[in-house]
């Protein structure tokens, strides 16, 4: 049942992304391209096959298997897309004029679990989504995709699900994004209710490689609460917002990604946070090799247990060669507020390489790594805001005074790491000190292999 549900909204959204190559009469060519493309999109963990295909002159009707990679296994499920070739359609939201018209949605009685079938039932109509898919006569593509609104009981609580709609268009590698999705509410029956509002989408991006995308995305979150009437509890953030942003430099991809939340009203002392995070001068040839080789690693290690562990690990390091080069920088900051005031942690990393070109060509031992890297470690804190936290007591440890400044209403802390040095606000020591003779020990990357 879990692995149903889990393919679900994956098969929803790559089939809308899919979609996009159905076009008039080469509806079945098109078609035979989509389900190529929704392999990719599986990542090795299930693969779509043609069940039917039944063309017609202003219609065609095709079916498609779901099925878990590398079994003899039965499909999961089946796909139908309604494919019309008429220059004129239409579904529930109005007239569409197109090339064609393609709507795809679950047929679940190909379900073989009685349990998914009925939770599956409790769906408005019966079916978790359609997905509508216009292909113009000029080959723009607009794509809608509605959820279903779901209300069920479950043991002594309710669930209420509104739906949700994503509308996207996309042309010449340009994709746009909207839509929302609704109120979710969960009752347990005992008097503790949880509440997520509706939220929103926005994505405006362009596709520079393969699976590589520059653009801006933004998901925004009016309030999620809980409620316990039996214990007395109340939880609850407001304002939520997720946006990020990349942006292509000649061969190197910088982004940027932004989590905030503007309240918080909880029995923690925190009222508000912001984590902003970035990462400058990203490889893309070497992201997309890093891309190919997941998803070669992913497809091996679905494969029965009859994989190479070498293999695995030699696919693993070439996703991560590459990928950073000279220069890269990354970097983390994080602000977070109460009633005392503010607290600031920042965290710097550049990865200068080993003088090579490709910056690892070179690296042998832990040194070699330290060598290649600056790191930088910042607090910037009130103490009035750390005082109101537990890690007020931290910081009166002698210890911790090695590390922290206090200076007026101030906690300060600056740490840095370069040419094998360690400097702890302005005194230095050699890594040596702390390292020892690990620091000349090969590097050892068989571990990451078991991950």
């Amino acid at each position: 049942m879990k692995k149903i549900l889990l393919a679900l909204p994956l098969v929803a959204g790559a089939s809308w992304a899919g979609s996009t190559y159905y076009a008039g009469t080469q509806a079945q060519p098109a078609y035979e391209k989509l389900l190529a493309d929704l392999n990719q999109a599986a990542g090795g963990a299930f693969v779509l096959e043609m069940a039917d295909y039944q063309a017609g002159f202003t219609e065609s009707v095709a079916t498609t298997n779901v099925k878990l990679m590398h079994t003899d296994q039965p499909s999961l499920f089946q796909l139908k897309h309604q494919i019309n070739h008429s220059p004129v359609g239409s579904d529930p939201e109005g007239a569409r004029f197109s090339a064609s018209n393609i709507a795809t949605t679950l047929n679940s009685d190909t379900i073989s679990d009685e349990d998914v079938r009925d939770f599956i039932a409790k769906f408005d109509d019966g079916r978790p989504f359609i997905l509508h898919t216009d292909v113009g006569f000029n080959g723009d593509v607009t794509s809608s995709l509605q959820i279903s609104s779901l209300s069920m009981d479950y043991e002594n609580g309710t669930i209420n699900f509104d739906g949700g709609r994503y509308e996207a268009f996309s042309d010449n590698g340009k994709v746009d994004v909207s839509g929302y999705l609704g109120q979710l509410a969960l009752d347990n029956g005992s008097g503790a209710l949880f509440t997520m509002a509706q939220s929103s989408a926005e994505l405006d991006l362009l596709l520079v490689a393969a699976g590589v995308y520059t653009g801006d995305q933004q998901f925004t979150l009016p309030s999620i609460t809980y409620n316990d009437s039996s214990s007395g509890i109340v939880v609850g953030v407001e304002d939520i917002s997720f946006n990020s942003s990349a942006s292509l430099h000649g061969d190197k991809l910088d982004t940027e990604s932004v989590v905030s939340v503007a309240k918080i009203d909880a029995p923690v002392p925190l009222n508000s946070m912001v984590w902003d995070s970035r990462l400058n001068g990203l490889s893309l040839e070497g992201l997309e090799q890093y891309l190919s080789a997941w998803n070669d690693v992913m497809r091996m290690a679905t494969a029965d247990e009859t994989y190479d562990i070498e293999e695995i690990e030699s696919q693993m390091m070439n996703a991560y060669k590459g990928l950073l080069t000279p220069g890269s920088k990354f970097t983390n900051k994080i602000t977070m507020t109460n009633d005392g005031g503010d607290v600031v942690g920042d965290i710097g990393i550049v990865f200068h390489g080993d003088g090579t070109p490709s910056g690892i060509d070179n690296m042998s031992t832990v040194a070699d790594v330290l060598q290649s890297i600056v790191i930088n470690l910042d607090l910037d804190a009130d103490t009035a805001a750390i005082d109101l936290t537990p890690a007020a007591m931290f910081m009166m440890h002698p210890m911790a005074q090695q590390y922290i400044r206090m200076d007026g209403g101030k906690y300060s802390s600056n740490i840095a790491v370069a040419d094998l040095m360690l400097t702890i606000n302005g005194d230095q020591q050699p890594l040596e000190y702390y390292l020892g003779e690990s620091l000349y020990e090969p590097l050892d990357f068989s571990a990451m292999a078991d991950y």
